[in-house]
């Protein structure tokens, strides 16, 4: 419980200090750390847990496939990266997760780490980023590029979610 009536979902396991925040990508919710999508690769998340805390957890409108949903209580999108960040630290004192924390984020996940660390400087020692977006896309594109990559990943539905009206938007 976060407050004014939101649960988020977080999921905890192992031990030790700093405690890793796996921050996944656009829409994916925390069960992307510990799905395993080829036959006898690891996962991060219980490979994490051997030796230290690691957390992961479900940002409102995030879903693993059409039949996994996000657990935490939905809420009006488009969201802001800072809504984003505003929420996690919510997240992490409601849940006594204890600092300081490292980030491992993939993809859009990565601008949420960033604007945490930069945020909350004193929580956060380390990031590591996997094919991180930056915030400065935009700027590298040209205006009709820029439409396009928006058009294709922000606006249209995810393929087989066109019915989750509460799909993460950012």
């Amino acid at each position: 419980d976060i407050g004014a009536g939101r649960k988020m979902h977080i999921e905890c396991s192992g031990s030790g200090s700093p405690t890793v925040i796996l921050e996944s990508g656009y829409r994916n919710d925390a069960d992307i750390w510990s799905t395993q999508f080829e036959p006898g690769k690891s996962t991060i998340f219980p490979e994490v847990a051997k030796f230290t805390r690691v957390c992961a957890y479900d940002r409102p409108g995030t879903f693993l496939d059409a039949d996994h949903l996000g657990r935490s209580t939905p809420v009006t999108m488009p969201r802001t990266a800072r809504d984003l960040v505003s929420d996690l630290h919510a997240l992490l004192q409601a849940a006594h997760v204890p600092g300081p924390y490292v980030f491992a984020a993939h993809s859009f996940g990565g601008i949420f780490a960033r604007l945490y660390a930069s945020t909350y400087p004193d929580a956060v020692v380390g990031m590591v980023l996997v094919d991180a977006l930056s915030e400065k896309v935009r700027t590298g594109l040209t205006p009709e590029q820029w439409k396009m990559y928006v058009d294709f990943g922000f606006t249209k539905p995810t393929p087989g979610l066109e019915k989750y009206k509460n799909i993460e938007t950012l």
